[in-house]
């Protein structure tokens, strides 16, 4: 009898050693592909702005380090140093100087954009992974004018004066982005980011505006 618990033993012992294996042992499931991320900065080069934005994106599996994702947001005025420079010079005409002294004029240039794009890991191994990022979209630019002359608004009457001599208030034009960062883990599926960021609209003229942010991304 005993020598048939012993033999049931030793048979039932290579079953055991499958399910009681060490953690080192054990498949480690892969990570999930999709990634959620979102943002908020500043703008800067002439007049800063903030910035907002949200996202989300896949990582390829065939490319290790490599995430392909759509982002979408807001950056509240575009205005760079030369179109500042530009409506500065228009305030000191002398002819306005002539006709009052009492005279407010301002141009914000709001945008809401969205792209799609790339960002790749450049130190897989490294605690603090270092990315490059860029990618390709729209940016919708809207011009707010403000205009006060002695303490009256004119500001609409202005806008329709524009529109009425056949200049848009609002353009869609191409936006190219590209930037880089950094990225700290802090949970098994969420990290904080830090990056840096040229964002140009290609119009007649052409704006660039640099970007700083920070951010989330998560791993679902």
């Amino acid at each position: 009898m005993h020598t048939r618990l012993v033999l049931s033993v030793l048979a039932a012992a290579p079953m055991l050693a499958t399910v009681v294996q060490p953690a080192s042992a054990q498949t480690t499931p892969a990570p999930h592909p999709f990634v959620i991320h979102g943002q908020v900065g500043l703008t800067f080069g002439g007049p800063t702005g903030a910035l907002f934005g949200a996202g989300a994106g896949i990582n390829l599996p065939a490319v290790p380090g490599l995430t392909i994702f759509g982002e979408f947001g807001k950056l509240t005025n575009v205005m760079n140093s030369e179109l500042q420079d530009l409506v500065e010079d228009l305030v000191e005409l002398e002819e306005l100087e002539e006709f009052t002294d009492d005279f407010e004029f301002e141009v914000l240039l709001p945008t809401t954009y969205g792209f799609g794009g790339a960002r790749y890991n450049v130190t897989p191994n490294a605690p603090v992974a270092v990315f490059v990022e860029g990618g390709v979209g729209f940016a919708r630019v809207k011009a707010e004018v403000t205009l006060v002359i002695e303490g009256e608004d004119f500001s609409e009457a202005f806008g329709d004066f524009l529109e009425a001599q056949g200049a848009t208030a609002t353009t869609t034009e191409p936006l190219i982005v590209v930037g880089g960062g950094v990225m700290w883990p802090v949970t098994p599926t969420a990290s904080i980011a830090a990056g840096l960021r040229i964002n140009h609209i290609a119009d007649s003229g052409g704006i660039t505006k640099p970007s700083v942010y920070v951010g989330v991304v998560w791993r679902p």
